[in-house]
């Protein structure tokens, strides 16, 4: 069977397209309109072509019917239709900004965050500029986070791209409604993108549900340069590693579902069989919601900067997946034992490198929604050979500091009070987590 609308599924990957573009141009106030206004007629114009045609589907009037009493329930897609027509016929919308810029200490992780409303014309780049102009406070090694938030004055409290990623979803479902399960949409010829989900493409791409990444753009007052960290998740492929090969090189495995505290002491037993056996223990993160994984993806950055990036991104992508709790293992460093003696090796088959005022750790960190908090750190000592070898664990019942924007976003609460109405923002300001007794770097 083929697609039964082909004009109206078109113009529904003109509205990804459109979506896509006034991402890429977030900071651009007047690439982000003109974006945002293609998408607003993409979306009307997907939306009427069923409606010229429901007469000549089966079930179109009742379907769009139905479709129509479901949308109405959603305040953007009232704002989407008054919001086009103003667009088409009589003139722009009242789009304004709302600018957060929070200076960040990489070695204490204390941030000052003054937020104000910027006028709409102002790019992120002359924002950062008139901020550097202003000096910088404190000290000179700061990351500056830039956060931007489009918002209409009729929708006044739900950023832009977030309401059209709502307004796709509802597009997507009046096409399925269309569609049988075997239909064939491939003669349509659509190009074919990374974050499509299917060869039809009638469902909310992932692109759409996990954080824009450039809505709030980093840079380090002390290089001189914009930060820039990502996240990539990817699954074990059973082809390459499978569950055997798991358990013939590392012993008993389990899954990793279930409560992230209750399973932080099995985690770390695993990330020491990592380590004894490998030399290493790569830092991994993983996202929870009610004991279910969400996410999973390895941690890297260069230095404390990028570390500061690195939380808030992962902050975001616990937001837009609804997490509620998570749990980081990975190599660490600590503060160093003064009377720990120790040799400094060069053994060709392992791979660490020794610092002099650090001792080595594998640390197990886990936090949960409703409060309850556990940091395991566990000591790692080198043999004759240079080999490492797991020693003594000290737990805590609370995280340090850094780990602040996670334990905000599990909490419900948003590491960037830019993106909240105001009683959000005085939420956030007024929650500050259990003092840690553990601090590591």
């Amino acid at each position: 069977m083929t697609c039964p609308v082909p004009s109206a599924h078109r113009r529904l990957d003109d509205a990804h397209a459109a979506w896509h573009d006034a991402l890429d141009a977030y900071t651009d106030p007047h690439g982000f309109r003109r974006h945002l206004n293609s998408f607003l007629a993409a979306f009307g114009s997907t939306k009427d072509l069923i409606d010229r045609r429901k007469r000549r589907l089966p079930l179109g009037v009742e379907k769009l019917k139905e479709w129509e009493s479901e949308a109405a329930q959603f305040p953007a897609a009232t704002w989407a239709r008054s919001s086009r027509n103003l667009v088409i016929h009589e003139d722009d919308l009242d789009l304004y900004s709302w600018a957060e810029i929070e200076f960040v200490d990489p070695i204490t992780f204390t941030s000052v965050t003054p937020g104000r409303r910027i006028p709409s014309k102002y790019t992120t780049e002359e924002i950062l500029a008139s901020v550097l102009q202003a000096g910088i406070p404190y000290n000179d090694r700061r990351v500056i986070a830039v956060t931007r938030k489009w918002v209409a004055d009729t929708l006044p409290h739900v950023e832009l791209l977030s309401a059209c990623s709502v307004l796709y979803s509802l597009l997507c479902a009046l096409l399925e409604a269309f569609h049988e399960p075997d239909t064939d949409c491939s003669e349509l010829y659509l190009p074919a993108r990374s974050c499509d989900r299917g060869m039809r493409n009638l469902h909310r791409p992932a692109c759409m549900v996990a954080s824009p990444p450039n809505i709030t753009r980093y840079f380090d007052t002390k290089s001189e340069r914009e930060l820039a960290v990502s996240i990539h998740s990817f699954g074990r492929d059973e082809d390459i590693f499978s569950e055997k090969d798991l358990r013939e090189r590392y012993g008993m495995t389990r899954s990793l579902d279930g409560d992230p505290i209750e399973i932080a002491p099995h985690q770390l037993r695993m990330a020491g069989k990592f380590i004894s056996i490998d030399s290493e223990a790569l830092p991994w993160m993983v996202l929870y919601k009610d004991k279910k994984i969400l996410d999973a993806f390895p941690v890297s950055f260069g230095d404390q900067s990028e570390k500061v990036v690195m939380h808030r991104i992962i902050a975001q992508r616990i937001q837009s997946l609804g997490a509620n709790g998570f749990l980081f293992s990975g190599e660490i460093w600590t503060k160093r034992h003064p009377n720990r003696k120790r040799k400094v090796h060069s053994h060709d088959e392992t791979h660490y490198s020794i610092r002099e005022d650090r001792d080595e750790a594998l640390a197990v960190c886990a936090a949960s929604h409703d409060g309850r908090q556990l940091t395991m750190v566990q000591e790692i000592v080198r043999n004759e050979d240079g080999w490492p070898e797991t020693g003594r664990v000290r737990s805590y019942d609370q995280l340090d500091r850094q780990w602040l924007p996670l334990l905000n976003a599990i909490s419900g609460l948003n590491s960037s009070s830019a993106f909240y109405k105001n009683d959000g923002v005085d939420a956030q300001r007024n929650h500050r987590p259990r003092s840690g007794r553990c601090t590591f770097s």
